[in-house]
């Protein structure tokens, strides 16, 4: 339930993006102009590299946050496993 959730939010904030900023900035067809191609072009990519940069990196936090979270439900779920070590910033042993 908690990962269909999130990808639920990951593919709308996708989409989101992909109409407010890259749709737009998708080079126009037609332009005898090949500076002007080419700078379009230019900011095209670049949109796009940035947005995806940005969804690389927010795609390991979240995966780590996850991560975290099992840790701590299957501790809280089961806490004689012993072998089990709850770790991380602002964590106390358990």
């Amino acid at each position: 339930m908690l990962y269909e959730g999130v990808k639920t939010l990951v593919v709308e904030n996708l989409e989101m993006l992909a109409n407010s900023k890259v749709v737009p900035l998708f080079p126009t067809r037609g332009i005898n102009d090949s500076m002007q191609q080419s700078q379009e072009e230019d900011i095209f990519l670049k949109a796009v590299k940035g947005i995806w940069d940005d969804h690389t990196a927010n795609m390991t936090r979240i995966g780590q946050i996850l991560k975290y979270m099992v840790r701590i439900y299957r501790h809280l779920r089961h806490p004689h496993h012993s072998h089990l070590q709850i770790k991380g910033p602002g964590v106390r042993q358990i």
